[in-house]
């Protein structure tokens, strides 16, 4: 059975103060719209939509000027969301990738031209000693070569 996610509080406040100058959000996610950056059929949850305008409005207002998207689960391999966030941000934006062994480098250096440096690895709920370390090697190897970051999502 899918989860589904509460969804954002639409009616945010105006924050009783201002992030100092070049203030970065070093971690965040859109989601969707589904319409347009469809959803892995493998997810393990259902989110709303969460596009980056929504984001936009928050930030603006209490004056966060940079930050870093990270590719959120739900929506798998396909960076597309993400990439069209840092694009849609005027250079404010970076991004953190998901990718596999079976990434290409081609693949790898067009994510790098599209403003993403680092790669997550999501372990969460993952079997005790499950972890594909053999993979988890391999990306690491390929990635060395653009100086990404690793992103590690893991249980407590």
């Amino acid at each position: 059975m899918m989860r589904y996610c509460m969804p954002p509080d639409p009616n945010t406040r105006t924050a009783s103060f201002v992030a100092p100058a070049n203030a970065c959000d070093t971690h965040f996610h859109i989601f969707g719209p589904p319409e347009e950056f469809s959803f892995a059929p493998t997810r393990q949850y259902s989110p709303p939509a969460a596009p980056l305008e929504h984001y936009l409005n928050i930030t603006t207002g209490i004056g966060i000027e940079r930050g870093v998207v990270v590719q959120p689960s739900v929506h798998g391999l396909d960076n597309s969301v993400t990439l069209n966030a840092i694009e849609r941000s005027s250079g404010r934006f970076r991004g953190v990738a998901r990718v596999d062994d079976k990434t290409s480098r081609s693949e790898l250096q067009r994510l790098h031209e599209g403003g993403m440096r680092g790669c997550r690895f999501n372990l969460l709920n993952r079997p005790r000693g499950n972890v594909a370390l053999d993979v988890f090697d391999r990306v690491v190897e390929r990635v060395v070569e653009f100086g990404w970051s690793i992103d590690l999502h893991i249980d407590p």
